[in-house]
């Protein structure tokens, strides 16, 4: 039950207060609460995709993130953990890892070709 004081924006500011001290288990079943009263919040998702960044479960703050912009593509900070969850995965790319100096056989200028 919410009183009239009680907002998606007032409520998502107090989640990320509870994720600063690191309350996290409050800070999950506040946000579960308050996601049964506003599903489709904005301000409530990216709340929930900046706890899952946190906590390292980089999958759930996608999923966040990716809801929170489907309602409202301006949000902040919904696209920057998009974008850190991004970095972070494209970081762990092998293929990544290593460029290569030749193509097709022959050696880029400036490059030795490895064997």
């Amino acid at each position: 039950m919410t009183s009239a004081d009680d907002t998606p924006l007032a409520r998502a500011l107090m989640i990320e207060e509870l994720i600063g001290i690191r309350q996290y288990d409050t800070a999950r079943i506040q946000l579960a609460e308050a996601l049964t009263t506003w599903p489709d919040e904005p301000d409530l998702l990216s709340t929930g995709a900046y706890l899952d960044l946190q906590l390292g479960h980089y999958a759930g703050a996608m999923w966040y993130a990716d809801n929170a912009l489907r309602f409202d593509p301006g949000n902040g900070q919904a696209q920057r953990i998009r974008i850190s969850v991004l970095l972070r995965g494209w970081n762990k790319m092998p293929a990544m890892a290593r460029p290569r100096n030749t193509w097709c056989g022959h050696t880029r200028i400036g490059h030795r070709a490895t064997t």
